[in-house]
């Protein structure tokens, strides 16, 4: 699967390097740099080692209750533009926490927990962004890439880049803070501007597509989105029966799970014999393969 050995034109390797990768980024734009730093905003805040116990607790509260969010934006504006506003508003956060973490520790008492303040209102709203937005699409996005028969696998990838992400970082935050203190912060910033291009030119959009649509995107055989979007759009114009048919096999094997109806004496679904009627076009064939696999 790594390398798309043996998947042709389903090109699942590609989809390995996007659901691992993904998950690299979701580390690298900065929760655990803010998981790890925020004792010393809170610090720089004045705020006492006993008070910070419950000032981060609140921080984790609002970081939790955030994530239902996404249950009301996700599928109303689709997984990248999600992934856009959350890096957009994360970076500005790093960038910001960072300067007034600076300007906290550059003067004393009011003037310094005022900016100390400041930088600890930007760490909510980093923590509450990212539980908003990246802490769910990578997780979302590999179930709904692959195949059903490979789906369980697929999914295995992503945790694979989120170990390698998440490992890397808390190995490197340490000795990325102690070089630079609250500098490190701007490297995360700077992760987050670098998601914006990569999630544009590699990231196919995923919200209220098929799995037969998700298959024809990935047939393309360029890397680049709007390559991916283009293929799509030629493949439905020339197959619109076959497109159709996928649509009508959806919903008629979400009934069917429902119900329990099948036809002909070995049980077989409609939706399986609809698909089968169109195997004979070459969309249609490895669309059957990839059934099969």
């Amino acid at each position: 699967m790594l390398f798309g050995i043996g998947s042709g034109k389903l090109h699942i390797g590609r989809r390995v390097q996007l659901v691992i990768w993904l998950q690299i980024m979701q580390e690298w734009i900065g929760i655990a740099g803010v998981t790890i730093y925020q004792p010393t905003i809170f610090r720089i805040a004045g705020i006492s080692n006993a008070d910070s116990e419950w000032v981060s607790g609140l921080n984790n509260t609002i970081y939790m209750l955030s994530t239902l969010i996404c249950v009301f934006t996700l599928d109303r504006i689709g997984r990248r533009w999600t992934l856009y506003w959350g890096s957009v508003v994360m970076g500005m956060c790093m960038f910001l926490a960072g300067a007034f973490s600076r300007l906290g520790t550059e003067y004393t008492g009011a003037t310094a927990k005022l900016y100390g303040g400041v930088a600890v209102f930007f760490v909510y709203l980093f923590t509450a962004t990212f539980g908003a937005s990246w802490l769910t699409v990578p997780w979302l996005y590999p179930a709904e890439i692959f195949p059903l028969e490979v789906r369980a696998r697929g999914n295995a990838w992503g945790v694979v880049g989120w170990s390698i992400g998440n490992g890397w970082l808390t190995l490197l935050c340490p000795v990325m803070f102690d070089a630079m203190e609250e500098k490190a912060l701007y490297i995360f910033g700077i992760c987050n501007i670098l998601t914006l291009p990569m999630v544009y030119c590699l990231y196919p959009e995923t919200n209220q597509r098929t799995l037969e649509e998700i298959n024809l995107i990935f047939t393309s055989d360029s890397i680049w989105t709007w390559e991916a979007e283009r293929s799509l759009r030629m493949l439905k114009e020339r197959n619109a029966e076959l497109v159709e048919a996928a649509e009508q096999a959806r919903m008629i094997d979400h009934h069917d799970r429902n119900s329990g109806s099948v036809i002909g004496d070995g049980g077989e679904k409609v939706a399986d014999v609809e698909m089968k009627r169109l195997g004979g076009t070459e969309e249609g064939h490895w669309l059957l393969e990839d059934d099969e696999m």
